[in-house]
């Protein structure tokens, strides 16, 4: 997987301002292979305490990942924030 650094722009802006970055502040979140890469490349561009949570709802209905910073949230409360403000209950 490639990570373009206008790609990684949008993504640490967000992690920067927001401790959390999901689809809505970059929507290849959603793609499994990108998100799950994501904690590695911000590894590598110096960014040690990120953590990559992936949770769903309705019986694999809606899913997608979260990019967090782990001085903020920990991987329970990043599936809370996925549930709550990114993924649909309505099916």
């Amino acid at each position: 997987m490639e990570y373009t650094d206008d790609v990684m722009e949008i993504i640490i802006n967000a992690y920067l301002e927001k401790g959390i970055v999901t689809r809505k502040e970059h929507p290849n979140i959603d793609s499994r292979p990108f998100g799950r890469g994501l904690e590695a490349e911000m590894k590598r561009r110096g960014y040690d305490n990120v953590g990559y949570v992936e949770e769903e709802v309705g019986n694999y209905y809606d899913y997608s990942g979260a990019l967090y910073n782990e001085s903020l949230y920990d991987m329970y409360s990043a599936k809370e924030y996925l549930r709550t403000h990114v993924l649909s209950t309505d099916i």
